[in-house]
C-alpha cells in the first residue's frame, strides 16, 4: 500500500534547489542525506514555515525501501559525513593518523600563550642561544626540536616544516605561517577525535545499517572515487559544493539499497524529517497555497466534533487517565490477544458485554473506566491488507517480539494500527501509536454495571 507523508516548500519552483532542510524549499540537504524531504502529519512540517510556502501531499511509490531514520541513525550518519570528510586520512592510510597524533603531542610542548611554535622556539632559542654556537649547535643538543622534526617529516605537508628547522637560520615566522595553514594538524585533541571517530564509523556504524564493516569500507571506497576530484593533498577542498547533488549518506544509503529515509516518532518533524532522495519515488499535490492557513485551521478545530477522518471507539480499562499511552498495556480484558498495542471496539454492545463481566469482579465499590474516544484513520489497515495481520506477522517472526513487532510497524512502515473484525468484539482496532488517540468521555463503572455521572475534566 502506497504511504503518504506531506511536506512544505514549492516543489514546483524548487524542484532541484539544495536548500536547507529546516525549511524544505526543494532538494536539500541533511543527515539523512539529500532529496525531498518529509513529516508523516501534516501539522508536524507545519511549525517551521515562511508565511507564504505552500503545503504539498506527497504519495510514495509501492516497492520503494526506506531506512529506519531515529536519532540514533541520524548521529551515526552524521559521524559517517564527517568521516568521509576526513577519509583519505582515515581510511587509506590508518597510520597516519597515528603519526599526526605524535607530532601534535610533541607540539602542544611548545605552544607560547598564542599556541604559535614558530615563536615559541624562536623566544627559547633568544633565551639561552649564547650558551651555543649556532642554531645548528642548540637544535642538536635540544632533544624535544629534534624529536619533533623527525615526527613532522612522517607527516605528509609538513616537509618544509621539518627542513627549517633543519635549516642553518630557521625562518620562524614561516613556522607560524605553516602552523595557521594546517591547524588541524598541530591539534592533538582534533586528530584524537578523528581516530576515534573511525572506530565508530568502522565498528558501530555497521552494526546500526545491519551490514558489516567490509560493506562500510566498500562503500567509502566507491564514494571515494567517485568524488576524487574534491580532496586536495589528502583533504576535502573546503566548499566541494556536494549539496547541489548527492551527500556522503545518501550515497551510503544508495549503496546499501535505500530510496530514502523513514522518519521514527522522534525525527517526524522539522529538525530531521524523513526524506526521499529522487523525485522520480513519489508523485505529490499541492493541498493549500499557504501552510500558515492550514496550522491555523489545525488548531482552531476541536478534537471532539464528529469527523469523518475519525472512527468512534470505546475502551474499558481499570486505569483513570488523561491519555492513552503504552504504560499500562495488559491490565485490562482478554490483554493483548491480536498482538501488543491499545484495543478498541467500534461497537457499543460490545460495552454491555464487558460491563456484564464486571459483575464477577470482587467488592461493590471495584471501579473500571468506560472511555468514548476518536482515532484518526489516516495510517489505519484492514486485517486482510497486505500491510495488515500479514506484514504484523512477519515482522513478529522476523524480529522475535510482538512488541518490537508493534513499533516496528509505526516507525519503519508508517502504520498507526489494524482494523479488525472478532466475533466477541465485534468491529475492533488494534492501535500501535497512541498519539492518535483523543478522548472525548470517561465514565467510572462499578462492579455491579451502574454508570455513574460522567466525570468532568
Amino acid at each position: 500500500m502506497a504511504k503518504v507523508v506531506y511536506r512544505v516548500g514549492d516543489l514546483d519552483k524548487y524542484k532541484r534547489k539544495a536548500d536547507s532542510m529546516y525549511q524544505m524549499f526543494g532538494r536539500s540537504t541533511g543527515y539523512f542525506g539529500t532529496g525531498y524531504y518529509f513529516c508523516t502529519k501534516p501539522e508536524n512540517c507545519c511549525t517551521m514555515t515562511r508565511e507564504n510556502d505552500p503545503l504539498y501531499k506527497l504519495t510514495l511509490k509501492d516497492g520503494i525501501k526506506l531506512f529506519r531514520g531515529d536519532r540514533t541513525a541520524h548521529e551515526f550518519l552524521k559521524k559517517f559525513n564527517n568521516y568521509m570528510i576526513n577519509y583519505p586520512l582515515i581510511c587509506n592510510n590508518k597510520d597516519l593518523i597515528d603519526k599526526e597524533k605524535d607530532f601534535a603531542r610533541a607540539a602542544e610542548s611548545f605552544y607560547t600563550e598564542h599556541f604559535l611554535i614558530g615563536s615559541s622556539i624562536k623566544t627559547m632559542f633568544e633565551s639561552w642561544g649564547d650558551d651555543y654556537d649556532s642554531w645548528e649547535d642548540y637544535f642538536q643538543r635540544d632533544w624535544s626540536i629534534k624529536d619533533l622534526t623527525k615526527k613532522a617529516k612522517a607527516v605528509p605537508g609538513l616537509e618544509e616544516f621539518a627542513n627549517i628547522l633543519e635549516s642553518e637560520n630557521p625562518n620562524f615566522e614561516r613556522l607560524d605561517e605553516i602552523q595557521k595553514e594546517n591547524p588541524n594538524l598541530f591539534d592533538y585533541e582534533y586528530i584524537s577525535s578523528m581516530k576515534s571517530l573511525m572506530y565508530d564509523v568502522l565498528e558501530l556504524l555497521p552494526i546500526h545499517l545491519n551490514t558489516n564493516t567490509a560493506t562500510i569500507k566498500m562503500a567509502a571506497d566507491h564514494i571515494y572515487e567517485t568524488y576524487e576530484s574534491f580532496y586536495e593533498n589528502g583533504r576535502l577542498r573546503q566548499d566541494p559544493k556536494l549539496a547541489e547533488d548527492d551527500s556522503f549518506p545518501t550515497m551510503l544509503l544508495r549503496i546499501l539499497g535505500y530510496d530514502g529515509v523513514w522518519p521514527s516518532i522522534d525525527c517526524d518533524n522539522t529538525a530531521y524529517g524523513g526524506v526521499i532522495f529522487d523525485l522520480e519515488n513519489f508523485t505529490y499535490e499541492r493541498i493549500v497555497d499557504h501552510a500558515k492557513d492550514y496550522t491555523k485551521k489545525t488548531e482552531s478545530k476541536k478534537i471532539n466534533e464528529a469527523s469523518e477522518n475519525c472512527y468512534t471507539a470505546y475502551h474499558i480499562g481499570p486505569n483513570l487517565f488523561a491519555d492513552f499511552d503504552l504504560e499500562h498495556i495488559g491490565d485490562g480484558f482478554n490483554t493483548q490477544l491480536k498482538g501488543w498495542g491499545l484495543y478498541f471496539t467500534l461497537d457499543k454492545d460490545v460495552i454491555e458485554y464487558y460491563r456484564a463481566q464486571l459483575e464477577d469482579c470482587e467488592g461493590p465499590d471495584y471501579e473500571w473506566y468506560l472511555y468514548e474516544v476518536e482515532i484518526e484513520k489516516d495510517h489505519i489497515e484492514n486485517e486482510y491488507d497486505k500491510d495488515g495481520w500479514e506484514l504484523y506477522a512477519q515482522l513478529v517472526n522476523e524480529l522475535g517480539s510482538e512488541k518490537k513487532a508493534s513499533k516496528s510497524m509505526v516507525e519503519d512502515n508508517g502504520i498507526d494500527g489494524i482494523k479488525y473484525y472478532d466475533e466477541e468484539d465485534g468491529n475492533s482496532l488494534l492501535i500501535f501509536n497512541p498519539k492518535i488517540i483523543h478522548i472525548k468521555k470517561t465514565k467510572p463503572i462499578t462492579a455491579y454495571g451502574k454508570v455513574f455521572e460522567e466525570k468532568r475534566k
